[in-house]
This record gives structure tokens, C-alpha cells and sequence, in this order.
């Protein structure tokens, strides 16, 4: 089998994504999204979302954002063994 080749691709740039920059790019997520979780907790307290809701959409925000953080840690560390 012959490797697919993209036309008009006469210029190779190698850039090694190591583990550490994926890394780098998952504490600056953390940070992010710990900023962005700030305001949305901030919103959700003083704009009108009130009792039971308020305890549901804190679950479900904070549960996505774990899950989806440790998911992304598990996958990082898998590619940081494989390379």
C-alpha cells in the first residue's frame, strides 16, 4: 500500500508533542476552566439559580469537568508510556 500523500504538501514541519507539553496544556486547562467554574458558581449564586436546581447543576458542571479532567490525565499518561 503506497502512504496517502495531501496534495500542494511540500512542507514538512516537524513538531514533537511530547508529555510534558501535553502537560503544560492540561495545568493551563485546569486553570481555565478553575477560573471559568469560579464564575459560573459565582453566576449561579447570585443571578436566580435557587434551591434543588442549584445542587443539580453543580453536580452534573462538577461531575463532567472531573470526569473529563481525569479521562484527559489517563489518556496523557497513556501516550507519555507509549512514547
Amino acid at each position: 500500500m503506497q502512504p496517502v500523500v495531501a496534495r500542494g504538501a511540500d512542507i514538512v514541519i516537524p513538531l514533537p508533542i511530547t508529555a510534558g507539553v501535553l502537560w503544560g496544556v492540561f495545568v493551563l486547562a485546569l486553570l481555565v476552566v478553575g477560573a471559568i467554574s469560579w464564575m459560573f458558581v459565582h453566576h449561579w449564586g447570585y443571578y436566580g439559580v435557587e434551591g434543588n436546581n442549584r445542587v443539580f447543576v453543580k453536580g452534573l458542571y462538577f461531575t463532567a469537568c472531573i470526569g473529563l479532567f481525569v479521562l484527559s490525565a489517563l489518556l496523557i499518561s497513556a501516550y507519555a508510556l507509549t512514547s
